[in-house]
C-alpha cells in the first residue's frame, strides 16, 4: 500500500510490537555505502549470525524497514503480480524458504537487491542481550557489531514472545519449586526457546521488558 501513496521518498515502517527508545535517523540504515537503499533495508531476523553465513542472501526481518518509495513505486505493479499470482495464492502466500505473507514476499521478490543488517540497533531483539557484552549463548552473540558499532539501541522489537509472555515466564520461573526447569509443559511452542534464552541472560534481557512496563504504566497514567 505504501508505494501507492504520495509520501516522503524515504519512509520508516515499523510493526506494532516495538518500543522506540530514541530517535531513528535514516543514516542508521545506510551501512558502509553511506547511501539510501534502492528499495529497502532490513535487519536480521531471530539470529543476527545468519547474515554472515554461506547462503547467497539471508532472509531479513520486515518488522522494521527503511523504504525507498521511488524504487518501490517503480516495481510495485510487478511485485503485486508476483505476490498474488495463482501459485502463491494456492500456497497460502507462503514463499518457501523466505517464509509467509509480507516478509516472505519482500524477501523473495527483491532477493539480492537489498541489504540485511546484522545486529541492527534499530531492530534489536530482547534475547540478543546488551550490545558489546561478552555474553555468548549459542547463536545469540550480543558482542557482535553492526553498522558503525553504535551501542545505542533505538528500537526494541518484541519479535516472537511479547512482553507479557516474558513477564509470565519470569514469574513462573521465580517460584522456588519451578527453578531449573521453567515448565516446558506450561510454556510450549516456537517461543519457548527464546523465552529460555532471555531467562539465561537475566537482566540483560529482562531490562528491556522493564522498559516496556515503565512505558506502559506511564502511558496509562497520563491517559
Amino acid at each position: 500500500m505504501l508505494p501507492a501513496l504520495r509520501v516522503h521518498e524515504l519512509v520508516l515502517y515499523a510493526d506494532v510490537d516495538i518500543l522506540f527508545l530514541s530517535d531513528v535517523r535514516a543514516s542508521m540504515f545506510y551501512g558502509r555505502s553511506s547511501q539510501p537503499p534502492s528499495y529497502f533495508t532490513l535487519g536480521a531476523d531471530v539470529d543476527g549470525l545468519s547474515v554472515g553465513r554461506s547462503w547467497s542472501h539471508p532472509t531479513g526481518n520486515a518488522g522494521v524497514m527503511l523504504m525507498n518509495m521511488t524504487g518501490l513505486r517503480q516495481t510495485h505493479a510487478a511485485f503485486l503480480r508476483f505476490m498474488l499470482s495463482p501459485d502463491k495464492l494456492y500456497a497460502g502466500l507462503h514463499f518457501g524458504r523466505f517464509g509467509p505473507v509480507d516478509q516472505g514476499a519482500y524477501n523473495a521478490f527483491y532477493t539480492g537487491k537489498f541489504e540485511v543488517r546484522s545486529w541492527p540497533r534499530w531492530n534489536w531483539k530482547p534475547y540478543w542481550g546488551v550490545p558489546g557484552s561478552r555474553v555468548k549463548l549459542d547463536v545469540f552473540r550480543s558482542d557482535a557489531t553492526d553498522d558503525g558499532g553504535n551501542a545505542n539501541i533505538s528500537v526494541i522489537h518484541f519479535l516472537g514472545p511479547k512482553p507479557h509472555e516474558y513477564e509470565r515466564y519470569l514469574a513462573y520461573c521465580s517460584v522456588p519449586g519451578n527453578r531449573g526447569r521453567c515448565a516446558p509443559r506450561v510454556f510450549s511452542g516456537p517461543n519457548l526457546f527464546l523465552l529460555q534464552r532471555c531467562h539465561a541472560l537475566r537482566q540483560d534481557c529482562y531490562g528491556y521488558i522493564q522498559l516496556w512496563r515503565q512505558w506502559l504504566n506511564k502511558s496509562h497514567g497520563s491517559a
